[in-house]
């Protein structure tokens, strides 16, 4: 009975101490997320401002872009026909 009692209590203490392992890590990765989410949330607000900043520019440039793009698709079908 007394060798069946230390076998429990010893089992009980690697549990214990694993629980505090696993404590620590949750923790450090609680932390890490928080640090992660700090940075995503600076970002964020880099590309609002990026994007409040110059909101014509990049809708100009895609319409261009998208005029340009047009503007092959015509021709290269223009040859196709032609030739």
């Amino acid at each position: 009975m007394s060798q069946l009692c230390c076998m429990l209590q010893h089992l009980a203490l690697t549990i214990n101490e694993e629980l505090h392992v696993q404590e620590r890590l949750l923790e450090d990765f609680e932390e890490e997320v928080d640090v992660s989410h700090n940075k995503m949330r600076a970002a964020q607000k880099r590309i609002k401002s990026v994007l409040k900043g110059s909101s014509g520019d990049w809708r100009g440039m895609l319409l261009a872009a998208g005029l340009i793009i047009l503007l092959i698709l015509i021709l290269l079908l223009a040859f196709k026909v032609i030739s």
